[in-house]
């Protein structure tokens, strides 16, 4: 975990997160959470592009350039940032907590592997 505050000052992980990180849950399928290294160098690249929106990454998606943020100012929200994209146009989702995410990821990997199941269905 980056030591975010150090960029943004009073900006604090939400207890929530800091759970899960004590729980050693590194893995969701499709999303990871980032190691300290990759959240360091997500959050600097994120802050040149997206300057000014407090965007503090903790986790990617490994299909896409979507990124989980918190964002200095907005409390325990997580926000689905998709890297890359023009100013104005990155934001894709915004979630209440971290358990609101976690449950949006869960039906993401239920859908894929229904399609999954589907796919190999059909070449029976």
């Amino acid at each position: 975990m980056y030591k975010a505050e150090e960029l943004y000052e009073g900006f604090k992980y939400p207890d929530e997160y800091l759970e899960l990180i004590a729980l050693g849950i590194k893995e969701l399928e499709v999303w990871r959470i980032l190691s300290p290294e990759e959240s360091e160098n997500t959050l600097i690249g994120m802050s040149s592009r997206y300057s000014g929106c407090g965007y503090v990454p903790f986790a990617k998606c490994r299909s896409t350039d979507d990124v989980a943020c918190y964002r200095v100012g907005h409390g325990s929200r997580v926000l689905i940032v998709h890297d890359w994209a023009s100013r104005g146009w990155e934001k894709r989702e915004e979630y209440e907590d971290i358990w609101a995410w976690i449950h949006y990821v869960v039906d993401e990997l239920k859908d894929e592997v229904k399609g999954e199941i589907a796919y190999r269905a059909k070449d029976k």
